[in-house]
């Protein structure tokens, strides 16, 4: 459990860094405070996606196959996403993620509620 832990933990710092802050590095400060670098959380990830690669692989084997075409009669599904920046806010991903997620919402008929404040 410990490896997928940090597996997980790392993945979030990464969204943090790549994702939310729209950059390609963890800021000096943070790395201080942390102790890592942006490297270092890539080798990390690399390093614990092989420990758990079998282990994975076993949970994977276990799940059942269903069709893609499988639907439950009266079942709904709702993307529900936030995306509340503000209008000066640099990130792109302000304008690309609400386009993505209608587009994603369209093609599976499924609901949408973006909230943007």
């Amino acid at each position: 459990a410990g490896d997928w832990r940090a597996y997980s933990l790392l993945q979030l710092a990464l969204i943090w860094v790549f994702t939310l802050r729209n950059a390609n590095r963890v800021p000096n400060e943070a790395a201080r405070e942390w102790f890592t670098r942006s490297d270092f959380l890539i080798h990390e990830i690399r390093t614990l996606r092989g420990r758990i690669a079998r282990e994975r692989a076993r949970w994977v084997a276990q799940v059942p196959q269903v069709e893609p075409t499988f639907r439950v009669p009266g079942l709904r599904i709702a993307i529900v996403s936030v995306c509340a920046y503000p209008p000066d806010h640099p990130l792109e991903l302000k304008t690309l993620t609400p386009e993505n997620r209608l587009l994603y919402a369209r093609r599976h008929g499924y609901a949408l509620h973006l909230h943007r404040t």
